[in-house]
């Protein structure tokens, strides 16, 4: 049991038409992704792992609270990628 990696499941939710973008095919925005990562692992890490690059420029969100790369992940956690708004 020592040393093993628990699972956790989270979800990412794409807007913007970032589903194709990513070339993802079927996206369903009610639902999202569901992805199991490993307890703890930081978002910068999952966000790569969907497709994004290290420059490509997205607002992310942890449960509706802005969130940057180191962040870690929980169980349960919903992820929102969306494009940078602005306004004037």
């Amino acid at each position: 049991m020592f040393g093993q990696k628990k699972e956790i499941t989270i979800v990412i939710k794409l807007f913007g038409g970032l589903d194709a973008d990513l070339g993802i095919e079927d996206y369903e925005p009610e639902t999202g992704l569901n992805l199991q990562v490993i307890d703890r692992m930081r978002l910068g890490k999952v966000i790569r792992k969907i497709g994004f690059g290290k420059t490509d420029t997205i607002s992310v969100f942890i449960n509706g609270n802005p969130a940057g790369p180191g962040e870690k992940l929980s169980d349960g956690d919903v992820i929102l990628c969306m494009r940078p708004l602005a306004g004037g």
